[in-house]
């Protein structure tokens, strides 16, 4: 299992042109770690992950 500071090197690696990539972005996503829940937006073209929601279910 990918620590969570490993989900912006995971989505770098699935778009290796960064900026110039052109095509659609993949969409809003969930990762789920324990009772942590982290949604986020992959910006291909900023090479940056944005944050949109963190949950903790304890």
């Amino acid at each position: 299992m990918p620590r969570p500071n490993e989900i912006a090197v995971r989505e770098s690696m699935v778009f290796l042109e960064g900026a110039a990539y052109t095509g659609p972005g993949p969409g809003v996503r969930t990762e789920s770690r324990g009772l942590l829940m982290l949604t986020y937006l992959t910006d291909v073209r900023g090479e940056r992950i944005v944050v949109v929601q963190v949950s903790w279910f304890g």
